[in-house]
């Protein structure tokens, strides 16, 4: 996961990347969160047992964002 938002970091192309994962999958959310994501406080209707995440890969697209 480091290197994947390394690379991505490096190409310039995206201000952040955006995950989705289950609620109860506490292991996961701790993974990201280990790896500068945050929850969005975004919530799909169609998956309300979800938790959405965010990784700013611009510190500026961060200072910038409205909620999502």
């Amino acid at each position: 996961l480091s290197l994947i938002l390394d690379e991505l970091r490096k190409e310039g192309h995206f201000d952040h990347v955006e995950v989705c994962v289950k609620k109860e999958d506490a292991e996961a959310i701790r993974l990201y969160e280990k790896h500068g994501f945050t929850d969005s406080g975004y919530i799909d209707e169609e998956v309300p047992y979800a938790v959405n995440m965010i990784c700013y890969l611009v510190p500026s697209a961060a200072a910038g964002d409205q909620n999502g």
